[in-house]
């Protein structure tokens, strides 16, 4: 099988990271995740997209508010995020 035709039946191409939690988050967000019938690590996925598409749309916010152009890292932050958005990730 090639890789663009797995890639294409078996979706995005997902890494493994470890996290670093207070056992009382953990334990929250083990909760969270049974009550909405996800799994953790899902859970977690929806999170941080969520946060990075807000995020994303602030900044794009408080850039317009200054009146300035994003330059350096923020490009590329910013130049990410429309990518996922594009790729319909967030």
């Amino acid at each position: 099988m090639t890789y663009e035709r797995q890639y294409a039946t078996l979706g995005p191409v997902k890494k493994r990271v470890t996290l670093y939690l207070d056992e009382r988050i953990q334990r929250v967000l083990k909760l969270r995740a049974a009550q909405g019938g996800s799994s953790m690590s899902d859970t977690v996925a929806f999170a941080v997209e969520s946060f990075l598409a807000i995020d994303a749309e602030e900044q794009a916010t408080l850039e317009k508010s200054r009146g300035q152009a994003a330059r350096g890292q923020t490009v590329a932050y910013e130049d990410a995020v429309a990518q996922l958005r594009r790729d319909g990730l967030l």
